[in-house]
């Protein structure tokens, strides 16, 4: 009796013993995930990473100070070792390439990444961009009539993406007005030059065009000429823009989780995974360009702003 209570012991000990050793293939991988900033979509995509992850995540945001420095968060991120760096943004993914390149880096909310060359063996990433495609067929479907569609930018920033929306529009039957500016000065006759030649314009993220001191001349002269204006956030829809269609930035949380886990496990890595897009529309905003939105277009949103 002795003996069997002693073997109930042991046995009692031995599943206490197992319960603490964590399973590796589950939960005891490490990820480092590098935020470039506290801003809404990153945010989300972190939170939508760690919603879908069962490993340790420790959190890190860089400083954007002039002066900070992210020494501490080098130390940091060294200390612990990770076996794999999620990286949130094109600074947190370039800061991660350039102090970290023994470890498996997966980058996201990048837009463009080969122009910051985030390349190599051990990186991947999530592609982000909304094909132009995509976006105008949206357009297209939201405004019937529409034609024409109008396009400032830079050509140092972004005449890739310029010319393949020029290529995408002709498949749809729409013609492109493009205007070239070098410098934010421009944006205002730039935009006046839009007047009675285009039936929209479309906002390509080009950090010449659109800027604090340009968005508000750009949505007060396109409200009072009646043009519509589709952008490439929904930050902007709530600011006076028609309509935007935008990665769910939640979804790409997610995918970069599996991402990291075809990492974590040797899986040959495919060029992206897909996510879901965000359509949000502004009916505020129709209202006062005379606009009806088809109520397909209403149906496809994720989110609505009206006057309620």
């Amino acid at each position: 009796m002795k003996l069997k209570r002693i073997k109930q012991t042991f046995l009692l000990i031995a599943v206490g013993l197992a319960l603490l050793v964590p399973n590796r293939q589950a939960s005891a991988y490490t990820v480092a995930v590098i935020k470039s900033q506290n801003l809404g979509p990153y945010d989300r995509a972190v939170e939508g990473f760690k919603e879908s992850t069962s490993n340790r995540v420790f959190e890190f945001v860089l400083k954007n100070e002039p002066g900070e420095s992210n020494d501490s968060i080098s130390r940091e991120i060294g200390h612990i070792r990770p076996d794999v760096i999620f990286a949130v943004g094109v600074k947190a993914a370039t800061f991660a390439k350039t102090n970290f390149q023994k470890y498996p880096l997966v980058y996201a909310m990048v837009i463009n990444p080969d122009k910051y060359d985030l390349t190599g063996k051990n990186i991947v990433g999530i592609p982000l961009d909304v094909p132009p495609t995509e976006q105008f067929k949206i357009l297209k479907r939201t405004l019937p009539a529409l034609r024409r569609i109008g396009i400032i930018f830079d050509p140092n920033i972004s005449s890739e993406l310029v010319a393949k929306a020029v290529d995408e529009a002709q498949n749809l039957g729409l013609s492109i007005k493009t205007l070239e500016i070098h410098s934010r000065n421009e944006v205002p006759n730039a935009i006046r030059q839009m007047r009675g030649q285009v039936d929209a314009v479309w906002m390509v993220p080009d950090s010449t065009v659109y800027s604090e001191e340009s968005l508000p001349f750009i949505f007060t002269y396109t409200m009072d000429e009646k043009i519509p204006f589709m952008a490439f956030s929904e930050s902007f829809v709530d600011a006076g823009a028609l309509l935007s269609l935008s990665p769910d930035y939640k979804e790409v949380g997610r995918q970069g989780s599996l991402k990291v886990d075809d990492v974590l496990t040797g899986k040959s890595q495919n060029p992206g995974h897909l996510f879901k897009y965000r359509l949000v529309l502004n009916v505020k905003t129709a209202k006062k360009l005379n606009i009806e939105i088809p109520r397909s277009i209403l149906n496809d949103a994720s989110r609505v702003i009206d006057e309620k």
